[in-house]
């Protein structure tokens, strides 16, 4: 079973920086962000999610997600599923990559259409692979090495091992830094739109390739028990007190409220108490093999405050986000992943999963009120595609059906 260090299908929605002074780099979903991706409305044929990220940068124009390590690593093993609607003219249009002092490795897009795997953004030591489909979907694996004397990238498409790119000259080992989605280049001259979705990321180079998987997210919902515990005032945005019978997330439309309709304060200092909600439950056979946390908090106004996110797994609680300061007008998201169980450390099971809470709040300073504006858990499941990936696209399964 693979260890993942990062996993998700965008059912987050989160496309946007994550302020805050006491947030660490490492806590946030998306350490930064060029131009204006979003998330967007779909999903890959044959995924389980509703969201997909949408790059779409302008001419001569930059625009990605970047997700910071957690930890130096000389080894980033990662799955993919990738479309572009329109090919780049002028130059050519980046899909992924990591930076080193080398050049960074790096997926490209030709004019042409044919994908590149480039080490050390060495040009002269680009392997091509495929020409791809204007508004396809494949499956990108690769394990990109920089822990060598030469640096290289493994990698596959649709699982087709493609020509492993290896360096020509002797950069060394060096670290990769930021992981991105999206184009730092600025040499495509016209408007060129890519979508990703379902990503898992591991630093372990046995776990190439990792295959495909789908990520599913999951949120507090109206059947579940709100349970408040300690001396906190805990309300909603009316100020009315939450109970099982108010959950201030009671028929959740979207992940999170960006105008924080939605949303549980805590109005007095209470170190000790806390709301405890659970999720909806997974479906399905198969076990995940990740857990991502993700939490969204503000504050009645950028004062300090302070305010805690836990999660409970079966009587082990992990202080997730630890105790920070969300004192900002706009979304505060802290995220954490979970490769195996807090509870003894054991590999998941939908059972697990399904018995996940989390509990919010132990503030001892709540003036301004802090914030929860909402959570989700989005989990990693390993998929068996019934037919290779190529064939899940529609119009391909029609064209196959009518011959």
């Amino acid at each position: 079973m693979p260890t993942l260090t990062f996993a998700t299908g965008f059912e987050n929605r989160i496309a946007a920086d994550c302020p805050g002074t006491a947030t660490a780099t490492t806590a946030q979903l998306w350490e930064s962000i060029a131009g204006t991706p979003a998330v967007v409305a779909g999903s890959r044929p044959g995924g389980r999610g509703d969201w997909v990220l949408e790059i779409s940068a302008a001419a001569a124009t930059a625009e990605n997600v970047t997700w910071v390590q957690p930890a130096a690593t000389q080894r980033v093993v990662l799955s993919f599923w990738f479309r572009i609607l329109n090919l780049p003219t002028g130059g050519d249009f980046r899909i992924w990559s990591t930076s080193t002092t080398a050049g960074g490795q790096i997926l490209l897009v030709t004019t042409a259409g044919v994908l590149v795997a480039e080490p050390a953004g060495n040009a002269g030591d680009r392997q091509t692979g495929p020409t791809l489909e204007v508004g396809r979907w494949y499956l990108l694996e690769v394990d990109s090495n920089t822990s060598g004397t030469q640096h290289s990238m493994a990698w596959r498409v649709d699982g087709v091992a493609q020509n492993t790119a290896t360096t020509t000259d002797s950069p060394g080992a060096q670290d990769q830094g930021n992981h991105r989605f999206g184009t730092t280049a600025t040499t495509h001259t016209n408007a060129v739109t890519a979508q990703y979705d379902d990503v898992v990321v591991s630093f372990t180079g046995a776990d190439y390739p990792l295959g495909p998987h789908t990520v599913v997210g999951y949120l507090p919902n109206s059947d579940v028990d709100i349970t408040q515990v300690g001396a906190g005032a805990f309300v909603d945005a009316g100020g009315t007190a939450i109970s099982g019978g108010n959950p201030a997330w009671d028929n959740l439309v979207t992940p999170w409220d960006t105008a924080a309709t939605l949303r549980v304060e805590q109005t007095a200092n209470a170190a000790a108490g806390y709301i405890e909600v659970g999720f909806a439950d997974a479906t399905g056979t198969r076990d995940p093999v990740a857990v991502s946390a993700i939490g969204v908090f503000r504050a009645d106004s950028t004062t300090a405050c302070n305010v805690e996110a836990r999660v409970n797994d079966g009587g082990t609680v992990d202080n997730w986000t630890g105790l920070f300061d969300p004192s900002e007008s706009t979304n505060v998201n802290r995220w954490k992943m979970y490769a195996v169980r807090p509870n003894g450390g054991t590999a998941w099971t939908l059972a697990a999963l399904n018995a996940l809470t989390v509990r919010f709040g132990f503030s001892a300073d709540a003036a301004p009120d802090p914030w929860v504006v909402g959570f989700m858990f989005e989990a990693a499941y390993v998929t068996v595609p019934s037919a290779p990936p190529g064939l899940l696209d529609p119009y391909r399964r029609s064209v196959l059906i009518r011959s």
